[in-house]
């Protein structure tokens, strides 16, 4: 009888955890986790074995996020699904007939899907083996799609993925934006950008990652708020700080996953991630009580390097670069240019045009991307951010929020390129 009342116990536990903390975005998560933990089964040859051990074994690291969220999940009324997440399919429907035929998805995302499915990225007498081996990750999620329905509509992954990074803008505006229906418009005007429209029927892998930042993004900014309390500094046995501590701590462990896992699908999402990791470093060192802070800090920057172990210490043991072909500047692989292969076709040259490149892209569209067209989004931003700066000093917020456009699109500007894809964010 006591067996059978904790089994009801725990399946009650498991019911309430999952009613009130699994949103769209968490149901695609479980795909990211479980492409993730295939990679550590690479050193086993038999594919269905893998992917049997793969699929419960991310079902419990995908548990272990969801039951530790510090937020309970958000939801979203009918003028999100009809203002949002409605026009943005029918945006996808009207391109979704055209099969993709972009020379990135053609000459390797395309083969780095079907191989990642299957094992590695490279095979035993490989014969025709890809000549730009990036991490696999992203391209196996979109082949798990292509298989499921299609070469055209295989895409709709990026649909999904675009909706998901609409609640979570959603959730950002919440606290700048009260009313429901206006606040849905907003998310919808924020979404109306030519370069995400242009790849929400490909098989690009840029879009994939953009919930997982914004995702980060409000958490962090969430502590701002105090949505999240900062464990306080003072009396570490008193019972604020044991229920207060361990929501704080799960926050940043779950940022800290979210900014792996994108760093692990696009090396440029560095350019977002070091500056979050940054100003959790501050917000730590604010904090106070050293010892706990630094026990933090360590199990989130293990969090982030897990995503990324499986397939650097792959792509090093074959080529002695674990960022290969990116950084060969330091690594020296014979596999690659020294000079690291850069296109020079985009971004600013200069030093006066690298540090003004996010207001001065608008109008130098031609270096920004192969559309050669631009609204200037990224140049009013960064406008409105300097100006919230100094005039509006009071919300912490706002404040946080414009520190991270600048410092994200300074990097974007130096790392990556100032390329339109590497800074959709």
């Amino acid at each position: 009888m006591a067996l059978t009342n904790q089994s009801n116990s725990n399946l009650h536990n498991l019911r309430l955890t999952l009613a009130t903390r699994v949103e769209l975005g968490d149901v695609m998560l479980y795909l990211y986790l479980a492409i993730f933990v295939r990679q550590y089964f690479w050193i086993i040859n038999s594919n269905a074995l893998a992917w049997t051990l793969t699929i419960p074994l991310a079902a419990i690291c995908w548990y272990v996020y969801v039951a530790s969220k510090p937020l309970p999940a958000a939801r979203y009324g009918r003028s999100f699904w009809l203002l949002a997440a409605l026009p943005l399919l029918g945006i996808y429907a009207l391109r979704a007939a055209f099969p993709d035929h972009s020379f990135d998805v053609l000459n390797y995302h395309i083969l780095h899907g079907e191989r990642s499915l299957r094992g590695t990225l490279f095979l035993p007498g490989d014969f025709f083996p890809t000549t730009t081996p990036f991490n696999p990750a992203p391209d196996t999620l979109t082949a798990i799609s292509r298989h499921l329905l299609g070469y055209r509509l295989g895409t709709i992954v990026n649909w999904l993925v675009l909706v998901w990074a609409a609640q979570v803008a959603d959730r950002i505006l919440r606290s700048f934006v009260k009313r429901v229906w206006l606040r849905s418009v907003c998310v919808l005007v924020v979404f109306l950008a030519e370069h995400l429209l242009f790849e929400i029927s490909t098989y690009m892998v840029d879009l994939l990652t953009l919930p997982l930042l914004l995702e980060a993004t409000y958490l962090t900014l969430s502590v701002s708020r105090t949505e999240i309390p900062v464990c306080p500094p003072s009396d570490p046995s008193s019972a604020k700080n044991r229920q207060e501590c361990p929501s704080y701590r799960a926050s940043f462990c779950q940022v800290a996953l979210l900014l792996g896992v994108s760093t692990a699908f696009k090396i440029t999402n560095l350019t977002v991630a070091l500056p979050l990791l940054l100003l959790w470093a501050f917000r730590f060192w604010q904090t106070g009580g050293l010892a706990r802070q630094l026990k933090t800090a360590a199990a989130g920057l293990l969090i982030f390097v897990l995503p990324l172990l499986p397939f650097c210490i792959y792509i090093y043991r074959l080529t002695g670069n674990p960022l290969f072909p990116i950084a060969n500047i330091f690594f020296k692989s014979p596999y690659w240019p020294t000079h690291g292969g850069w296109d020079n076709r985009w971004g600013p040259v200069g030093f006066w045009q690298t540090v003004a490149w996010p207001v001065m892209v608008v109008f130098k569209p031609e270096r920004y991307s192969e559309l050669a067209v631009y609204s200037g989004r990224l140049s009013l931003g960064v406008i409105a951010a300097i100006t919230a700066l100094i005039f509006v000093r009071k919300n912490s917020e706002l404040r946080g929020l414009c520190l991270i456009l600048l410092a994200t699109s300074l990097l974007w500007t130096v790392a990556a390129l100032g390329y339109s894809r590497y800074g959709l964010y």
